[in-house]
């Protein structure tokens, strides 16, 4: 197998994880189910994909006696975790297409639409809310936003180089310049994603009402996404 053709399992292999990552509790008991029809085993509580529902609820039937910060607060939520899905998604379709700008450009689009949301929801969330009271700590701070704005323009610039370049010659130094059109603009967000997985897994592993293996699933699907990209890098000229 040439090293392209491996790259690109590898890209769509971690990418399908990154999908499985997220549903991973329920995919567990469907499997279960499946193989022991004795007794149906119900949908976990808390998990990845109740919570991206739950807040969808709010955003389709919102509190109306609520203030307009919690409303945008739940969408924020929702396109987030609902990005942390559709994204190892893209990421797995579009390995099939390295070298096609119209294709990097959509996967540009995609991520940075989300990224700017993100960033400017959290925005007007922080400057929205009142001062927390004494004692009880704030809904958001400003180092999300702030994360988020700057993958944000880091993926604008990703995205410039995807549409100008091919990946065979030019633009950044190491590894960067080699890349494909496709996986120069989805490799910040894989990045940042693997980064995430990795560590909710850590921070939430043996939590008692929260189920953090989809999270080390999505991390090995982001570390072999990765090891994909790498792998079929443009050879040196």
């Amino acid at each position: 197998m040439s090293r392209g053709a491996a790259g690109r399992l590898l890209v769509v292999l971690g990418g399908a994880l990154l999908v499985a990552g997220a549903l991973w509790p329920e995919l567990q008991v469907a499997v279960r189910n499946l193989l022991d029809r004795a007794g149906e085993l119900p949908p976990p509580d808390r998990s990845h994909w109740s919570v991206l529902h739950e807040n969808l609820d709010m955003v389709v039937e919102p509190d109306r006696s609520s203030p307009d910060y919690f409303n945008v607060w739940y969408a924020v939520q929702s396109a987030g975790l609902a990005w942390f899905v559709f994204a190892g998604g893209v990421i797995a379709l579009a390995a099939f297409f390295a070298r096609s700008r119209l294709v990097a450009s959509v996967c540009a689009l995609f991520h940075g639409a989300t990224l700017f949301g993100l960033a400017a929801g959290v925005s007007f969330v922080y400057f929205a809310m009142p001062p927390p009271e004494p004692g009880k700590s704030s809904l958001v701070t400003l180092g999300p936003a702030l994360l988020l704005w700057s993958l944000g323009v880091g993926e604008a610039l990703l995205a410039w180089r995807a549409m100008v370049h091919d990946g065979l010659g030019g633009g950044f130094e190491g590894g960067l310049r080699r890349l494909a059109a496709v996986d120069t603009a989805n490799v910040l967000p894989l990045a940042f994603l693997f980064i995430a997985h990795a560590c909710l897994y850590a921070l939430l592993r043996g939590h008692p009402n929260w189920p953090a293996g989809g999270y080390l699933v999505g991390a090995i699907g982001g570390a072999l996404a990765l090891l994909g990209m790498q792998r079929r890098l443009v050879p040196r000229r």
